[in-house]
C-alpha cells in the first residue's frame, strides 16, 4: 500500500521554483506582497481585539 504519491513532491518543488524563479531578482515585490499580507492580517484582526 502506497503511503504517499512520489510525484506530489516533485509537483510541490515545480510550483516553488516557478514561484520562486518569477520573483528571482525582485525582492522589492516580494516585500510588497507581504507587507499586504500583513496589513490585510492587521486591518481583519483589530475589530475583534479592539476594547472600547
Amino acid at each position: 500500500m502506497k503511503l504517499f504519491n512520489k510525484e506530489s513532491p516533485k509537483k510541490q518543488t515545480s510550483v516553488v521554483s516557478t514561484i520562486a524563479s518569477r520573483f528571482e531578482n525582485k525582492p522589492d515585490e516580494i516585500l510588497q506582497l507581504l507587507k499586504l499580507d500583513v496589513e490585510r492580517d492587521i486591518l481583519f484582526k483589530l475589530p475583534e481585539s479592539r476594547i472600547d
